[in-house]
């Protein structure tokens, strides 16, 4: 009988022009953790925008070919 294969997750986030990579095979546990990183960013910076997404490791790394032509 085969396993289930993990997903992997990939959490980004931009902060103030800074982007923050979390990764997780839990997307929950995942959530949980972006979720306090954008609170304590928004405590430091209370009036800055912030953008955050959970991807596959497979959309992650379509998105990091497309952003970087140059490899």
């Amino acid at each position: 009988m085969a396993g289930r294969e993990r997903n992997n997750y990939v959490g980004i986030l931009n902060v103030h022009g800074e982007e923050i990579v979390l990764t997780g095979t839990n997307k929950r546990k995942l959530t949980q953790e972006i979720k306090a990183e954008l609170k304590g960013a928004h405590e430091k910076f209370p009036y800055v925008d912030f953008d955050a997404q959970i991807l596959t490791v497979n959309q992650a790394e379509s998105i990091k070919v497309k952003r970087t032509p140059y490899s």
